[in-house]
């Protein structure tokens, strides 16, 4: 039997080298201070509600993905879905199954489409997506219970609030970064 020492060690090894990666990312390209900022964030975002036990989600996964997408590519995106998302859940404890797996597989997929539709309006995009998300999440879950649905709601307004109020200027700051 593994010792909580030794899980608890493990986890601060894991949490350790996250950060050295995304330090060393932000030594070797200009311009990923956003980026950077927005790992650390949601990762935080994600390692607190799954260590509280929250029943909902608030982290604005879509949101910082497609900026990042649109910004930097889909390979910090896919960094970006290990580092921020995986990894901090990993560590609080969360558990990781064929639902998430493929969550984040069709997650990726979203953000490619994205990548490929930039030159439609970052609002827009941010809308479609959101709702997408919402019914991809729905079909992924077993079962949708009322709480779910109202949780569903809630980020889908919180996805579209940040893509409308915050996604254009963002985008603008990280292009004019590089």
């Amino acid at each position: 039997m593994i010792s909580k020492n030794k899980i608890q060690n493990k986890k601060l090894i894991m949490l350790g080298i996250s950060l050295i990666l995304l330090i060393i990312m932000s030594l070797f390209f200009r311009g990923f201070t956003i980026y950077i900022v927005a790992c650390i964030l949601i990762g935080s975002i994600v390692y607190i509600r799954h260590i509280m036990h929250l029943p909902f989600k608030i982290e604005p996964y879509l949101f910082v993905s497609i900026i990042i997408s649109l910004g930097y590519g889909i390979g910090p995106t896919i960094f970006f879905v290990i580092v921020s998302m995986l990894i901090p859940k990993l560590i609080a404890g969360g558990e990781i199954d064929g639902s998430t797996f493929a969550y984040l597989f069709l997650f990726i997929m979203m953000n490619i489409v994205a990548i490929n539709l930039s030159s439609i309006n970052i609002v827009f995009l941010g809308i479609m997506f959101s709702v997408i998300d919402f019914f991809i999440i729905s079909i992924l879950g077993t079962t949708m219970k009322p709480e779910k649905i109202i949780n569903g709601i809630l980020i889908v307004g919180i996805n579209i609030f940040l893509f409308y109020n915050f996604g254009e200027t963002i985008l603008t700051l990280i292009n004019s970064a590089h």
